[in-house]
C-alpha cells in the first residue's frame, strides 16, 4: 500500500565520544602552535604572518590557539551550495551529508560489454547524465580520468563534459595551477549560458 510517506532510515554512527573529539581539537591547538607547519605558498605564509602568526626561517609556520578558535568561531554554521540554475543544491551543515560522485577512475567497466578498459571522455558523459537522472545524487565529479585526450586536457575537457551535461554543483579536481584558468573560463562560459 502507498501512503506517500517517504521514510529515511539512516543509522547514527559515533566513532568518538565529545570528551575524546575535545582532547584532539586542544591537542591539535598546542602542535599548531608549538611545532608549526610548513608552508610553501610565499602569499599564504604573508597572510598568515599579518594575522598573528610566527614564521620561522623555514616557512614554518606556528600558528596561535586564539587565532585558530576565532577562525573556527567565524565560519557560518551553513554554507548553500547552488546548481549552475541557480537553484539551492546542497546545504553543508550540522550532521548533513551529500552524496556524489568519484573522480579518476583510470579504468571503467564498458556498460556494454562488460570488460574493463581504460576511461574515456564519454565515460566522463554518461557519468554525468546518469548522475544528473537520479535526484539523490547531490553533485558531480568527472568520475573518470579519461585516456582518450591528451594529459594536459583531462581535467578540462572533463570539466566541460560535465558542464555540457549537468546544472548539478561539480566537485572539480585539478592537475595544479595549470588547468586552474581554463576550467575556470568554462566555469564563466557556462554561468554566462553560452554555447562551450
Amino acid at each position: 500500500m502507498n501512503t506517500g510517506f517517504r521514510s529515511q532510515c539512516i543509522p547514527a554512527y559515533r566513532l568518538l565520544t565529545e570528551d575524546q573529539i575535545r582532547e584532539i581539537h586542544l591537542s591539535t591547538l598546542e602542535l599548531l602552535e608549538t611545532v608549526g607547519v610548513r608552508v610553501l605558498d610565499p602569499e599564504g605564509v604573508q597572510i598568515l604572518k599579518d594575522s598573528g602568526c610566527r614564521v620561522k626561517n623555514d616557512n614554518t609556520v606556528q600558528i596561535p590557539n586564539w587565532l585558530i578558535e576565532a577562525s573556527i568561531r567565524s565560519a557560518p554554521s551553513r554554507i548553500t551550495i547552488y546548481n549552475r540554475e541557480g537553484r539551492d543544491a546542497m546545504h553543508l551543515e550540522g550532521n548533513k551529508f551529500h552524496f556524489g560522485l568519484g573522480t579518476e577512475l583510470l579504468k571503467t567497466y564498458d556498460l556494454v560489454t562488460g570488460e574493463l578498459r581504460q576511461s574515456l571522455l564519454s565515460d566522463v558523459v554518461t557519468a554525468a547524465r546518469i548522475a544528473d537522472y537520479f535526484s539523490e545524487i547531490d553533485f558531480i565529479a568527472s568520475n573518470a580520468l579519461p585516456h582518450d585526450v591528451p594529459t594536459n586536457l583531462m581535467y578540462v575537457d572533463s570539466f566541460k563534459a560535465q558542464v555540457e551535461n549537468s546544472p548539478k554543483p561539480i566537485f572539480l579536481p585539478q592537475q595544479g595551477q595549470k588547468t586552474l584558468p581554463s576550467s575556470l573560463k568554462w566555469r564563466k562560459l557556462s554561468q554566462e549560458g553560452r554555447q562551450c
